[in-house]
């Protein structure tokens, strides 16, 4: 693993196998969260799958620049774009082999952003889904969502070819049902799946680790 950074603003963390298998891995964190989470399991898909992997900071997140409270929606789908496009770029990666995995914000703007780039397979675990009229509305003013609001991640989801998998949480107490279903209505190529007896964040071993499983099968394919 080695600390890169994006665009001369974004930290980014870049995890390259022994014996890289063709495949890539981007995966995208959640709101008011950072890329530090997803170390131990971009590992295991670099160790596992022989996936070149890479984690970031979303702008306004983490290490990198920007203000949390000022960043838009559409500008870290900018900054997930723009990491798509550099692990793509990426030695030992196949651009047609690359697979996005996002949870709850990064959910919403991994949907999104197959609207702009055409990844082999998508995982997103409780996904938010926010109304169109947000996208350039500052994080800090976002309020409260309604639970199933006319969304672009949806119809980006029903225009996309590759697999999906929605990841929801049981006990989910930030992302309601409605949310959920709203991703899964998206058409036949999206499959759903229950993490059994966990809420929204993956608070215990077993749930990460049940987590990592799920990402780990989901993307041997690629």
């Amino acid at each position: 693993m080695r600390e890169i950074t994006l665009d001369g603003r974004l930290a980014a963390r870049l995890t390259t196998p022994d014996e890289p298998s063709g495949r890539g891995l981007l995966f995208i964190h959640g709101l008011h969260s950072t890329q530090a989470g997803y170390g131990p399991r971009a590992q295991r898909a670099a160790e596992t799958l022989g996936a070149t992997t890479l984690t970031f900071d979303l702008g306004g997140h983490g290490e990198s620049e920007g203000d949390p409270h000022a960043v838009t929606p559409r500008e870290n789908l900018a900054d997930a774009i723009l990491a798509y496009d550099a692990l793509a770029a990426t030695a030992g990666v196949d651009p047609d082999r690359i697979g996005v995995c996002g949870a709850s914000y990064g959910g919403y703007l991994a949907a999104l952003l197959t609207a702009q780039r055409t990844p082999a397979r998508l995982l997103i675990r409780a996904p938010a889904l926010y109304p169109d009229d947000r996208l350039d509305l500052p994080l800090g003013h976002r309020g409260a969502l309604p639970e199933a609001p006319h969304s672009q991640a949806v119809a980006a989801l029903n225009a996309f070819d590759g697999e999906v998998l929605v990841l929801e949480s049981e006990h989910d107490e930030v992302v309601p049902h409605a949310m959920v279903q709203a991703y899964v209505g998206a058409g036949d190529h999206v499959q759903h799946a229950l993490m059994r007896g966990i809420g929204h964040r993956l608070a215990t071993p077993a749930a990460e680790a049940e987590f990592v499983d799920r990402v780990l099968e989901w993307f041997a394919p690629l």
